[in-house]
């Protein structure tokens, strides 16, 4: 590589390279983003007598480093529930919370909880009431009749 447009990209310690194969080898710098023009030029070792060129024509190429989406998060307010038969809708608003899509620049994505019952006594739950947690982390079910 002759010449790379935005070197904060990589890696200082490993920077951009080309191996005599063709091989384009990076490490990207953690937690940048962007884009860099970079240029390739392949040289032999034949020198330059007679009016030789060892040098290629320069092959301009982009280099695009985009971001990555990290896992939201989320926090229970506790790891168990205790709710009596016939008890009527069991509603406990936060019962997910310090919900976070990601970073801030990830502030944009919808959030939806995906729940699912592992254990179960059959019956446990009135018909078609079983456990929700809604998007701002309310958990919500219905006890069935005793």
């Amino acid at each position: 590589l002759t010449s790379l447009s935005h070197p904060a990209l990589f890696s200082a310690a490993l920077p951009p390279g080309v191996s005599a194969d063709g091989t384009l080898t990076l490490t990207l710098a953690a937690g940048v983003t962007g884009s860099c023009e970079a240029v390739l030029s392949l040289v032999d070792d034949g020198g330059r007598l007679k009016r030789g060129r060892d040098v290629s024509v320069a092959a301009p190429f982009k280099i695009v480093v985009g971001l990555v989406n990290v896992a939201p998060s989320f926090a229970l307010r506790a790891t168990q529930v205790h709710a009596v038969e016939d008890q009527g809708k069991y509603d406990e608003p936060g019962f997910a919370q310090d919900v976070s899509a990601g970073p801030p620049d990830e502030d944009w994505q919808a959030l939806s909880f995906s729940l699912s019952v592992v254990s179960s006594v059959e019956g446990l739950f009135a018909p078609g009431a079983g456990p929700t947690i809604d998007a701002s982390g309310a958990l919500r079910f219905t006890p069935a009749n005793g």
